[in-house]
C-alpha cells in the first residue's frame, strides 16, 4: 500500500459485503478531507458520496477477481469527474475486497461536453438556416425554425418584432406548452419602451438580462412591462437590414445553463431573419403592385380579372356596377402637364373611394375606373350614385364621365358590366358634344 500513497490517482479498498472502508490513499484523504482516524467505522458509501445507504449504481456485483471494471462518473463531494476502474482484490487476511482507482478526467469531459454543445448549437443552427432557406413559403419558414430554437433553448417563447416608424409589433410569436401568448397585446407600440435596448442594438449588441430583478432599481418602467408578462430572463437580438435597424428578435425565460449559447445562435439567426423579413416585404411590395394601381392605389386590371372570375362562380345575389371615365385627360396632359393629369386620376379616384370605398374599386387603365358592388341594394346603391355624380361635377360640368347597372340577377355579370361600360360612353359622348364641340367650334 505505500506504493499507492505516492501516485496522484485516488485509490480507495472498502469490503464489498459490508461496505466498511479499510484504506484511503494519500490523495484521497486530501480530496475527500479526511484522516486515516476518521475512516474507521465509515462506510464506503458515507465517506465517498455523503450517503447514509449503499449506492444504487454500485458496481460490487460487476467486479472480477483478474480484470477491471470501467466506468466514469461525477462525485456530488469533490465536484470532480473521475474516470473509476474497480476489480476484486485479495487482502491480507485471504478474502476478496474491493479496490477502486480513480483518474480526475473533469478538465477532459468539461472540453469534450463543451465540444458536443458546441456541436449540437451548430447543428440546430443549421437546422434554422435551412427551416429558413428551403420554404418558399415566409410563414411557415419562420414558424417552423422559431419552434425549433424555442424547443432547443427550452425557453417560454421565440419572438420578432418589427419597426414601422416610431412604432413596434410583434410580428411572430412562438410558444411553449402551457404559455400565454402575447402578441395580440403587443401590437403598435411606441419604441420609446425599449430607448435602452436600441442604444445596445446601435452597437450591435445583444440584450441580455439574466435576472430580471437586478433591473428593478435601474430601469423601473421596464421592469414592469417585462414582470407583467412572467418574464424573469431574456435576451434579445438586433435586426439590421442595409445598416438600418429594422426590429428585434428575443427569447423569454431560456435556463440559466442555455443562456450563454443564446448569443451564438443570434449572431447568425438574426442576420437570417432580417434578410428573411426583407425578402419577404419585397415579395409583398411587389405582389401589392401586380394587382394595385400605383398612382391610386386602388386595384388593377389584373385583380379585375381574378375577381371577375369569381363573381361568375359565387354569383352574388345582387350586383352594382359603376364605370367611370375622366372627362377630357388628354387635353389636361397636354396643356397643363401629366402632373395635372395624374392630380386629375387621383381626385376621380378618391371620389370613387369616398362613396364606394367597401367594395372593390379598380383603375382598369388610362382613365377608366371601375366599381363592382356586391351585395348593395337598389336603394342605397342609387343614393351613392348621385352622390359621386354630384362630387364630380363643377360648374354644370363632369370631371368624369359615368355609367351604371345593378341587378337582383347577376347570371351573366359580364353582360351587367357591358351594359355600364355602354352607358358611360353614352354619356361621355354627351359630354363632348356638349361641352367640347362647341368650343372647337369657337376657337
Amino acid at each position: 500500500m505505500d506504493l499507492l500513497e505516492d501516485i496522484s490517482e485516488l485509490v480507495y479498498v472498502a469490503d464489498p459485503e459490508t461496505y466498511d472502508m479499510l484504506y484511503l490513499n494519500g490523495e484521497g484523504k486530501k480530496d475527500f478531507g479526511i484522516s486515516q482516524e476518521e475512516l474507521k467505522g465509515k462506510k464506503c458509501y458515507e465517506v465517498l458520496q455523503g450517503r447514509d445507504a449503499p449506492c444504487e449504481f454500485c458496481t460490487n456485483a460487476k467486479l472480477k477477481k483478474g480484470s477491471f471494471y470501467t466506468w466514469e462518473k461525477r462525485n456530488p463531494i469533490t465536484k470532480k469527474t473521475y474516470m473509476l476502474k474497480d476489480k476484486l482484490l485479495r487482502w491480507d487476511d485471504g478474502t476478496w475486497k474491493r479496490i477502486e482507482m480513480a483518474f480526475d478526467v473533469t478538465e477532459y469531459r468539461e472540453k469534450q461536453d463543451a465540444l458536443n454543445e458546441r456541436l449540437e448549437t451548430e447543428k440546430q443552427l443549421l437546422l434554422c438556416v435551412q427551416d429558413l432557406s428551403s420554404s418558399t413559403l415566409f410563414l411557415e419558414a419562420v414558424e417552423r425554425s422559431m419552434n425549433r430554437l424555442g424547443n432547443f433553448l427550452e425557453c417560454d417563447r421565440v419572438y420578432l418584432f418589427e419597426f414601422d416608424g416610431d412604432r413596434m409589433s410583434n410580428t411572430h410569436e412562438w410558444c411553449a406548452a402551457g404559455i400565454k401568448a402575447e402578441k395580440d397585446e403587443l401590437q403598435n407600440m411606441p419604441r420609446t419602451l425599449i430607448t435602452r435596448w436600441e442604444k445596445l442594438f446601435d452597437k450591435g449588441e445583444n440584450v441580455v438580462i439574466c435576472n430580471l430583478e437586478n433591473i428593478c432599481e435601474s430601469d423601473p418602467g421596464e421592469y414592469d412591462v417585462l414582470h407583467r408578462q412572467g418574464i424573469h430572463s431574456l435576451v434579445a437580438a438586433p435586426l439590421f437590414a442595409e445598416n438600418e435597424l429594422i426590429g428585434y428578435m428575443g427569447v423569454d425565460n431560456p435556463p440559466p445553463v442555455l443562456i450563454a449559447k443564446v448569443p451564438f445562435l443570434f449572431g447568425t439567426l438574426s442576420y437570417l431573419y432580417a434578410n428573411t423579413i426583407m425578402r419577404h416585404r419585397t415579395y409583398e411590395k411587389m405582389k401589392h403592385m401586380s394587382y394595385y394601381d400605383s398612382l391610386t392605389e386602388l386595384h388593377n386590371r389584373n385583380s379585375y380579372m381574378g375577381d371577375l372570375k369569381n363573381l361568375q362562380t359565387e354569383r352574388p345575389r345582387e350586383l352594382g356596377v359603376v364605370f367611370m371615365d375622366v372627362n377630357g385627360l388628354k387635353s389636361i396632359n397636354d396643356t397643363y402637364g401629366h402632373e395635372a393629369g395624374d392630380a386629375c386620376l387621383k381626385f376621380v379616384s378618391r371620389k370613387l373611394a369616398a362613396y364606394f370605398g367597401e367594395y372593390r374599386l379598380y383603375r382598369l387603365g388610362g382613365d377608366e375606373f371601375l366599381a363592382l358592388c356586391a351585395g348593395i341594394s337598389r336603394t342605397e346603391f342609387d343614393k351613392r350614385l348621385q352622390s359621386l355624380t354630384e362630387s364630380v361635377c363643377e360648374n354644370g360640368r363632369l370631371a368624369a364621365s359615368i355609367g351604371s347597372e345593378w341587378s337582383a340577377d347577376v347570371s351573366n355579370v359580364n353582360e351587367l358590366i357591358g351594359r355600364a361600360d355602354k352607358k358611360m360612353y353614352e354619356v361621355k359622348r354627351r359630354y363632348y358634344c356638349d361641352y367640347i364641340a362647341p368650343e372647337a367650334d369657337n376657337k
